[in-house]
């Protein structure tokens, strides 16, 4: 195994056919099992563009199959972790467009100037230092 990792970091094409030929069935199955038959493939093509662009950051005794399987699992969970944060936000959909209807509203408009004033008021009211501080953070 550390020939073969030591080829692709030369650069060696075939080592890369080699490379994708060796794990990327057992890969597929892996990512078929875990993700949208659609997807897998796909995912599979990242993994193995992380795999060759992470090479160089590979130590030779590592076990190179436990490793491509960890970045499919890593894969895996940034999908799902993905999915659901779009669900979420689609769940607040009907709330953003209530609160978007609401901002052009001349009440919004009065309450956002007021709150402004008084930031402007209390930063007005601390030293330069300090103001200088909080404007750059935020």
């Amino acid at each position: 195994m550390t020939l073969l990792i030591e080829r692709l970091l030369e650069g060696d094409e075939k080592a890369v056919s080699e490379f994708y030929y060796l794990y990327s069935k057992q890969l597929l199955f892996y990512l078929q099992n875990r993700v949208p038959h659609e997807l897998a493939e796909e995912m599979l093509s990242d993994v193995f563009l992380d795999a060759v662009d992470s090479l160089h950051t590979l130590r030779l005794d590592t076990n190179l199959k436990a490793w491509l399987y960890k970045i499919a699992h890593n894969k895996t969970v940034d999908y799902y972790r993905k999915k659901k944060l779009k669900t979420v936000l689609l769940s607040q959909v009907p709330y953003l467009e209530v609160l978007a209807s609401e901002i052009h509203e001349p009440e919004f408009q009065i309450e956002k100037n007021a709150v402004r004033d008084n930031i402007e008021k209390t930063l007005r009211s601390i030293s330069a230092k300090y103001r200088k501080i909080l404007t750059l953070a935020y």
